[in-house]
């Protein structure tokens, strides 16, 4: 009910306006309506692009393919594989991912002695 009786005041008070308020406050809610919109796609936008961007900025094991990252996991619990992994990376020039999986292979074998 008091939704009503609100929704009727605000017509009896949009009709009490001239005519010329009238077509102000219906513009006005149009560029209101319009600039939510823009706002919503700005942040949608605005997402999508930080997203893209941190996965290009990403080095390495981010940019894999989700197996051969998932294959890198499950080698990084053997040490000769770590070490097959690390002579892998060298000749592919990833000096960076090679020092990843020397680490491992050390961390391995302190483990198991």
């Amino acid at each position: 009910m008091m939704l009503q009786d609100t929704e009727e005041g605000l017509r009896l008070l949009f009709r009490a306006l001239p005519a010329g308020a009238q077509t102000a406050l219906i513009w006005s809610a149009v560029l209101l309506y319009y600039s939510c919109l823009l706002h919503a796609a700005d942040i949608l936008a605005g997402r999508f692009r930080d997203r893209f961007l941190l996965r290009r900025l990403q080095s390495g094991p981010a940019r894999l393919h989700p197996q051969e990252r998932r294959l890198r996991r499950m080698v990084m619990n053997d040490a000769a594989a770590a070490r097959r992994l690390m002579e892998y990376e060298l000749s592919r020039g990833a000096p960076g991912l090679a020092a990843a999986a020397e680490w491992a292979a050390d961390r391995l074998e302190r483990e198991r002695k």
